[in-house]
C-alpha cells in the first residue's frame, strides 16, 4: 500500500533472510522428533514431553529481546542467528533424546528471539499502512525457511540415524548471517529512541496493562492448540495414515504451500480494510478445519488441511503485528519476551495435553477437538477487546513514545 525507499526495501529484504532462518530453526525439531524417538524407543507421551522440554528456551528470548531495548536490535539479532545454527549442527550429534531436548531448547531460545527481533525492527521500519504486508512477507519468508526441513525429510527414511543430517544442514545458513551483519542497519526509531531516553533523564516508558493482558490470553489460547497440531502432524500421519517420509514430505508440500494465497490476501486486506475481521476470519474458521483434518482420511484430509492452512496463515499478518503496535520502542522487546513466554507456556501445555490425550484416545482428532476451544476463545477476544491500529502510526498508538 505504500511505495518503500531504498533504506526500507534494504531492510526488510534482509529481514526476509532472517525469517528464512528461524523457520528453519523453528520447524527442525517438529518434523525429526518422530523419526529421533523412533532410534531412541520413545512413544507419543514422551515426544509431547520433548516437544514442550524445548519451549523452556524461551526464557532465554526473554533475556535477550529485553536487551534489545537497550543494547540495539541488530547486535542481538546477530547473535541470536548465530546461536540458533549453531546448537542445530550440534544437536545433530545428540546422544539420546533428553540431550536432543536441551540443545534444541537453547536453540529454539534463539529462533523465536529472531523471529521477535525481525518482527519489532520491520515494524519499526515499516510506512503506517504497510505494516501487515511486510509481515506477511516475513510470514511467507519464515515458511520457505520452514519448509527446508520438509523437502529433505526423505533423508530420514535412508538410515535410522538419517534424521540427524537434517540439523546438520544448518551450517549452511552461516554466510547468510555474515552477509546480514554487513548489510542490516540499526532500527532508526531505536536510535532516536536511546537519543530522547538519555534527554530526558533515563525516564522509562509506561506500558498500558490492558492490552498486555488481552495479547497475553490470545497468545496463550491460540498456541494451545496450533503448536501440538503442527508438531504432531508427521507422527498423526505415520501413526495413523501409515505415511513414510517421502510420502509426508510430499504430503506436507502439496497441502501447505498454498498457505502463500492465505498470506497474500490477508496481508494486503490487514492493511487497507483492518486486522480484526481477517485475524477472526483466520482463527475461527481455521481452526475448525484443522480439527477436520485430523479426523478424515484419502484426497478429502489432504483438501481441508490445504483449506485449513490457507485460511490459518492470515491470522500471521493480521495478528503478528499487534505485539509490536502495541507498546512503545523502549518496552517493545521487553514485553514481547514476556508474550512469548506467555505463548510458549500455551504451547508446552498443549503439547503435553495433546501427547496425553492422543494416547488416550488414540485418536489425534479427538484430541484437538478439545484443545480447539482456546482458539475459538481467542475470536472472542479479538472482537470485544481489540483496538482496530491498520494505518496509525506507532507513535499515535503510543503516545508516550
Amino acid at each position: 500500500p505504500n511505495r518503500f525507499d531504498a533504506q526500507t526495501s534494504q531492510t526488510v529484504s534482509l529481514l526476509c533472510v532472517a525469517a528464512i532462518v528461524t523457520g528453519f530453526l523453528g520447524a527442525l525439531i517438529g518434523q525429526t522428533a518422530t523419526f529421533a524417538a523412533e532410534e531412541f524407543g520413545a512413544g507419543d507421551r514422551a515426544q509431547g514431553i520433548l516437544l514442550a522440554t524445548v519451549r523452556i528456551g524461551v526464557l532465554l528470548t526473554v533475556f535477550i529481546t529485553a536487551l534489545a531495548d537497550k543494547r540495539g536490535r541488530k547486535k542481538l539479532l546477530e547473535f541470536s542467528l548465530y546461536g540458533g545454527c549453531f546448537l542445530a549442527v550440534l544437536s545433530a550429534v545428540a546422544p539420546n533424546l533428553w540431550i536432543l531436548g536441551l540443545t534444541q531448547s537453547f536453540a529454539r531460545g534463539f529462533a523465536t528471539s529472531i523471529s521477535i527481533l525481525i518482527g519489532i525492527m520491520a515494524a519499526e521500519a515499516a510506512p503506517k499502512g504497510s505494516r501487515a504486508y511486510i509481515a506477511g512477507l516475513l510470514t511467507l519468508s519464515a515458511g520457505l525457511g520452514a519448509g527446508i526441513p520438509v523437502w529433505i525429510l526423505f533423508l530420514a527414511d535412508i538410515h535410522l540415524k538419517g534424521w540427524r543430517l537434517l540439523f546438520a544442514t544448518a551450517i549452511i545458513f552461516f554466510p547468510a548471517i555474515r552477509w546480514i551483519h554487513l548489510n542490516l542497519g540499526e532500527s532508526k526509531r531505536f536510535i532516536a529512541h536511546i537519543e530522547n531516553h538519555q534527554f530526558n533523564n533515563g525516564r522509562k516508558q509506561k506500558i498500558i496493562i490492558k492490552r498486555v493482558l488481552f495479547l497475553a490470553s490470545v497468545a496463550f489460547l491460540l498456541f494451545l492448540f496450533v503448536s501440538p497440531a503442527s508438531q504432531f502432524r508427521n507422527e498423526f500421519l505415520r501413526d495413523e495414515r501409515d505415511f513414510s517420509a517421502a510420502k509426508i514430505s510430499l504430503f506436507l508440500l502439496t497441502a501447505y504451500t498454498p498457505q502463500i494465497i492465505g498470506v497474500a490476501i490477508a496481508s494486503k486486506v490487514s492493511d487497507l480494510k483492518g486486522r480484526k475481521p481477517v485475524a477472526m476470519i483466520a482463527v475461527g474458521i481455521g481452526t475448525i478445519l484443522t480439527v477436520a483434518s485430523y479426523s478424515i482420511a484419502g484426497f478429502s484430509m489432504w483438501l481441508i488441511t490445504m483449506s485449513a492452512g490457507i485460511i490459518s496463515a492470515g491470522a500471521g499478518p493480521s495478528l503478528g503485528v499487534y505485539s509490536a503496535e502495541m507498546f512503545g520502542t523502549g518496552r517493545r522487546g521487553q514485553v514481547n519476551g514476556l508474550l512469548s513466554l506467555t505463548a510458549v507456556t500455551g504451547s508446552a501445555l498443549g503439547l503435553l495435553i495433546c501427547g496425553d490425550l492422543a494416547e488416550r484416545f488414540n485418536s489425534f482428532g479427538e484430541a484437538f477437538t478439545i484443545l480447539a476451544i482456546g482458539p475459538l476463545l481467542v475470536v472472542l477476544i479479538v472482537y470485544f477487546f481489540f483496538p482496530e491500529s491498520a494505518n496509525q502510526e506507532l507513535e499515535d498508538l503510543n503516545p508516550d513514545d
